[in-house]
């Protein structure tokens, strides 16, 4: 148990330095009296990094195979939605703007992010003005991109795009916050009109139609069917476990002669509600093993209504709720956005430009 502690990194270096201290049994503990214990517990820390390591690794592998049978039996139907998501290429880029404006509208945000950075209390007041022209600046710019964007497209092809609408929220909120920080309406408005400056930083949003961010992007809105279902599981394990839990320590009670460190009155077994939160307080690794320690009650030959059973069916109980939610469940995360990943970057390498969707000329010409 022990072991498994310090496996799950909670609270490792407290066992550790008891294991250093520690002299015989029923012996009074002198301070680094076995200092060569330490790489005892060092080399067991190293080993269980390698086996968490190799432990993920055959999680994340076991699911890609599960992934790939599945897609090889509905491989169909997978095809098709796949054609059809490949023929519909506005849904993911946006023609309207090429890499080099892109690019440009990146280095514009970014010094703008920079120049919000130089704002602190009690500036000079030359640095209020030079920010306050540089957003006004930053604002023109992003105007003459929409406008851009507008004139090329069409409102028709401009509003079916996503990304030019949300340029274009960004854009009305820029200019609302310089309007409105420029007129004193202290009086009139009942919130402090500066507080509207904040919102500039939605003028980082624009960043995200870079293409490694899209990325990234569509990676996480794929992964939210896949989440969605081990959230699922998440649900019904915390579910039967609570259940569980207060049935086994719903009458657990604390005591001068049983004290409890993990277990109060906003983490305890006692109702259904806090037993679920005091689940993911566990599942978070957060001082488990504290809660543990509670629950092993020594029971004495003449005390009544010691519930005996908890010596063994705690261990089992919370090392196995550790393992299934911190470990397995967890990893099952991890893996299914890995495989969104590889999923979303060769969707991209398709949609590509001067890939075999798009013939080049040289080969229509000799058509």
């Amino acid at each position: 148990m022990s072991l498994f502690v310090m496996f799950s990194k909670d609270g490792w270096m407290n066992i550790m330095y008891d294991g250093l201290d520690a002299v015989g049994v029923d012996q009074q503990p002198v301070l680094n009296h076995n200092e060569w214990m330490l790489f005892y517990f060092i080399t067991f820390m190293i080993i269980s990094f390698f086996l968490l390591d190799m432990f993920i690794s055959v999680m994340v592998e076991t699911f890609h195979q599960c992934q790939q049978n599945q897609k090889s039996s509905d491989g169909e139907l997978l095809e098709e939605g796949g054609k059809v998501q490949c023929n519909n290429p506005a849904a993911t880029d946006s023609p309207g703007s090429s890499s080099n404006s892109d690019h440009f509208m990146s280095v514009v945000i970014i010094s703008n992010v920079v120049m919000m950075g130089l704002q602190h209390y009690n500036q000079p007041p030359y640095i209020g003005r030079i920010t306050e022209y540089y957003f006004c600046l930053v604002t023109f710019i992003m105007f003459i991109e929409v406008m851009k964007n507008l004139v090329q497209l069409g409102i028709r092809e401009f509003i079916k795009m996503s990304w030019n609408l949300l340029d274009v929220a960004v854009l009305m909120v820029s200019i609302v916050s310089i309007v409105l920080h420029q007129i004193n309406m202290a009086d009139i408005v009942p919130i402090n009109p500066s507080i509207l400056g904040v919102c500039r930083i939605l003028r980082v949003v624009p960043v995200l139609k870079v293409r490694k961010i899209r990325i990234l992007l569509k990676t996480i809105i794929k992964t939210l069917s896949q989440v969605g279902n081990i959230c699922v599981i998440f649900m019904l394990s915390f579910y039967i476990y609570a259940a569980v839990g207060v049935e086994l320590y719903g009458k657990l009670q604390c005591s001068d002669d049983h004290p409890c460190l993990g277990l109060h009155d906003e983490a305890n077994f006692r109702h259904f509600g806090v037993a679920l939160i005091t689940l993911y307080a566990i599942c978070t690794g957060d001082n488990w093993n504290v809660i543990m320690k509670d629950t092993l009650r020594e029971c004495h030959p003449d005390e009544h209504g010691c519930m005996r059973y908890l010596s063994w069916v705690s261990p089992l109980y919370l090392i196995s709720f550790v393992v299934m939610a911190q470990f397995v469940l967890v990893n099952l995360v991890v893996a299914s956005i890995m495989q969104a990943l590889e999923d979303t970057k060769e969707e991209e390498g398709r949609l590509s430009p001067g890939e075999s969707e798009r013939p080049s000329s040289s080969h229509v010409n000799a058509e």
